[in-house]
């Protein structure tokens, strides 16, 4: 590490049951779904199977607080849910994929992006 010229990121490994939750937010508008791993990642990329999910209203003001005070246009927000059924904001993506939310929803992800785009 100490002849490293990366950048580190230490978190608090909090026990989830290997699932997890991805929220898309566009604007005011958010997409769910949950993520199932064979372990503690749940990247869809690394091999997770992505599940339809709705949001709750917690879940929503979690992911649009995150966005808001990163000052992401739009973003990928990672919930975990703890044992005790707290729930922690993980990771907030500036750039996420899709590819997995598309393949739980109905509607167009990429339309729906683009659209808000343009708008603003």
């Amino acid at each position: 590490l100490e002849y490293g010229r990366s950048v580190f990121y230490v978190q608090k490994f909090v026990p989830h049951g290997n699932w997890d939750f991805r929220l898309f937010v566009i604007g005011e508008r958010i997409l769910g779904m949950r993520r199932v791993g064979e372990g503690w990642k749940t990247n869809v990329s690394a091999g997770a199977n992505p599940q339809a999910w709705e949001p709750d209203e917690e879940s929503r003001e979690m992911a649009l607080k995150a966005r808001e005070v990163t000052g992401c246009v739009y973003a990928g927000v990672d919930l975990l849910v703890g044992e005790g059924g707290e729930k922690y904001v993980v990771e907030v993506n500036a750039i996420p994929g899709w590819k997995g939310l598309q393949s739980v929803r109905k509607e167009n992800v990429a339309a729906m992006l683009l659209d808000y785009l343009v708008k603003e």
